[in-house]
């Protein structure tokens, strides 16, 4: 059954910590640095692909997560203090890149602005307690207007927002966001938050092919309309393996738009991983599309997709954390390599990290900058000379 828009649901919380951490995207990502601020989520799309996290502690149930657990604001604050007192130890790299001062991703795998922040301020402490040190953060949301709450306090702060929109049209985001606020309402805080002189970023992502060719041009308007600074795209990917409910799930989703999402992705996607993507013609069609409407409407376009194009957006900084002031990226990744940018604040601290928080055993006891350099040159190898990255 689908919630109610911005639905008041009776959500359990319960209160635990736990330290930013390093993603294992750092061979493809420039920032790759994320916290939740809560972990579960109250939005149900049906899309989700943090699906695995949110559904944890067999807790939640269905599309509607009721049940959170938020960080401990407090020992947060704690860990500040010993992060920035702690000498440089390759053994932590999550203290190494906030000692560096690499952007803080918040809303990794969590909302971090479920309706109930507005009694728990669980991410407002958070963002409190960055902002006294000045700490440069990118904020991911689907429900910008929680923010709103308390705005005026984070006037001027080392922050940026991203908020998470793939539709223009209020009933296609009713359909396939459940739980989430309306694009209308998400574009109306948007407005009211760059207007305090915030600035946000809007993320086109999951994109659906073919509907994402109609509605394009309609949705990069709403975008220049509402004071967003830019946007990135990324294409809508499906697990190789999926259960049979998430089948159903994308079964349902097809019914909508009319067409059959698993039959495509199957017949004519490829394999990535242990994702199913649509092909690189395909995506090379949407990129042209967005680069030239971006142009056509005076934004910033990123490609935040698995193929790196230096012709498809203007850098490596998918997320929107351009727009920030003294901070550092690690710049020996695929991305930032392509698009040879970043030239002037790139962390030499960060690349000495060992991986021996990622799940592969091969990569223990190897340092950051090793481990991506390895991954980078298998896949280009496994590519034609015309198709290398860097050409």
């Amino acid at each position: 059954m689908a919630v109610k828009e911005n639905s008041e649901i009776k959500v359990g919380i319960e209160k635990k910590f736990w330290e930013p951490s390093v993603t294992s995207q750092f061979d493809v990502c420039c920032i790759p640095f994320h916290m939740d601020t809560y972990r579960g989520c109250v939005y149900g799309c049906k899309y989700c692909f943090a699906r695995d996290f949110i559904q944890f502690a067999r807790r939640n149930k269905g599309q509607s997560q009721s049940y959170l657990v938020s960080n401990d604001v407090k020992r947060f604050e704690r860990w500040i203090d010993r992060a920035l007192s702690a000498d440089i130890n390759y053994k932590k790299g999550q203290i190494v890149a906030f000692k560096e001062r690499m952007p803080l991703k918040i809303g990794a795998t969590a909302d971090p602005f479920p309706p109930c922040e507005k009694e728990e301020r669980i991410t407002y402490g958070v963002l409190k307690a960055l902002q006294k040190i000045d700490y440069p953060v990118q904020i991911s949301t689907k429900n910008p207007e929680v923010f709103l709450e308390y705005a005026k306090e984070f006037i001027g702060s080392n922050l940026a927002f991203n908020v998470s929109i793939s539709f223009s049209d209020d009933k296609d985001a009713r359909a396939i966001e459940c739980g989430a606020i309306s694009t209308t309402r998400r574009f109306e805080a948007i407005r009211k938050i760059t207007e305090l002189g915030i600035p946000v970023f809007v993320r086109v992502q999951p994109a659906f092919y073919p509907q994402i060719m109609d509605s394009a041009e309609a949705l990069v308007k709403q975008i220049k309309d509402s004071g967003s600074w830019g946007f990135t795209s990324e294409m809508l990917k499906l697990r190789v393996v999926m259960p049979k409910n998430e089948k159903k799930i994308y079964s349902e989703i097809g019914e909508y738009f009319g067409f059959d999402i698993l039959k495509y992705y199957k017949e004519e996607g490829q394999i990535s991983g242990g994702d199913r993507e649509c092909s690189d013609t395909v995506k090379h069609e949407v990129f042209d599309l967005f680069n030239a409407l971006s142009k056509k409407y005076g934004l910033k376009y990123y490609n935040a997709d698995n193929l790196i194009d230096k012709t498809a957006g203007c850098g490596s900084q998918c997320c929107g954390t351009a727009v920030l002031h003294d901070f550092k990226v690690w710049r020996g990744n695929e991305r930032t390599m392509c698009f040879g940018d970043c030239q002037d604040n790139g962390t030499v601290e960060f690349q000495k990290c060992l991986c021996n928080f990622t799940r592969s055993q091969s990569n223990v006891n190897k340092t950051i900058a090793e481990v991506a350099a390895f991954k980078i040159e298998k896949k280009n190898k496994s590519k034609t000379p015309e198709k290398s990255i860097f050409e």
